[in-house]
């Protein structure tokens, strides 16, 4: 999805696709990840302008990523040592 996609839209594909995620791409580079979660703890409610939001303004940047040949092991290994 296009970081600059209005929050309100990734939530209905979201609902759509029954997913909690959408991975944000720019120039098909993942840049970040968008999820409930982060909706839910990073916006304000109240503010009248959540219309204006947008991925960019709520995804989280902290992306970790590996390489499709890595090994299970690496994985779980790797989400160990970042206790994710």
């Amino acid at each position: 999805m296009d970081k600059e996609l209005p929050i309100f839209e990734c939530i209905s594909h979201m609902a759509q696709k029954n997913i909690g995620a959408l991975p944000i791409l720019e120039n098909n580079k993942l840049i970040g990840i968008f999820t409930i979660k982060d909706l839910i703890t990073q916006i304000n409610w109240a503010k009248p302008n959540l219309h204006e939001l947008t991925a960019n303004d709520i995804m989280n940047f902290d992306v970790i990523t590996i390489k499709t040949t890595s090994l299970l092991g690496d994985l779980i290994d790797l989400m160990w040592i970042l206790d994710i």
